[in-house]
């Protein structure tokens, strides 16, 4: 899969920002899967690419408003969701990628 991932915080001219090709993640028990057709990154994400809030690990995927479909659900998720559901502008809690119910967002692109 594709991401924009900050390893350095810089000013947004600098390009902190890096398009890398990463694996795409497996789905553990109680996590879904969805496949990514657009994310938006917000001006919180952009504070802290370049540096006005902490950067809390390195590297970060930033990106968190979601429009995709489930494609693959683990055992015991506790979320009636299905394969080729779709997640229009969901909502990614960055800690913990917690959404509706117990489920465990990992993220596909």
């Amino acid at each position: 899969m594709k991401a924009w991932v900050l390893e350095k915080q810089a000013a947004i001219e600098r390009k902190p920002l890096l398009c890398q090709e990463l694996p795409i993640p497996k789905v553990e028990k109680g996590e879904i899967r969805v496949k990514v057709h657009a994310c938006g990154v917000c001006r919180t994400d952009i504070h802290v690419a370049e540096g006005d809030l902490p950067l809390r690990k390195s590297p970060l995927i930033l990106g968190h408003q979601i429009v995709g479909v489930v494609d693959e659900v683990g055992i015991k998720t506790e979320i009636e969701v299905f394969p080729f559901d779709k997640l229009p502008d969901v909502l990614i809690l960055v800690k913990g990628g917690k959404v509706r119910g117990n489920a465990v967002i990992k993220i596909a692109g």
